[in-house]
């Protein structure tokens, strides 16, 4: 009975290893996105680093945006970002790590408004 538990165990771990492994598998492609001309405009003309960036963290009334894969994006009117945070994230950075591993990947960035680019 333990060897059976134990075999059990073990191939549990290495399901769950394999998981996610291959869940971060191509990780930059599930960021990547097309642009429309008017974003590419806009990306062009509002250029953001981390210190200006910053300013725009949700909180105290502030907007808030956060910078993905090169792209600032306006998350202030979605409801899980008030207040600059979500699922452990804050605004007015760049966070193009913590959406490579978000579960959702990069699949809502089209929806949400380009302000800007990051550099």
């Amino acid at each position: 009975m333990k060897k059976l538990m134990l075999a059990t165990g073990a191939i549990v771990i290495i399901a769950f290893m394999a998981f996610a492994f291959f869940m971060n598998q191509g990780t930059e492609d599930k960021l990547k996105r097309d642009f429309t001309p008017a974003e590419e405009k806009v990306m062009k003309e509002h250029v953001f680093d981390a210190e200006k960036l910053k300013a725009f963290d949700g909180k105290d009334g502030h907007k808030a945006y956060v910078a993905v894969n090169g792209a600032v994006y306006d998350v202030s009117d979605i409801e899980m970002w008030k207040g600059g945070k979500h699922n452990g994230l804050e605004a007015g950075k760049d966070l193009t790590d913590g959406f490579k591993s978000s579960p959702h990947g990069g699949g809502f960035l089209k929806d949400l408004k380009v302000v800007g680019s990051y550099k």
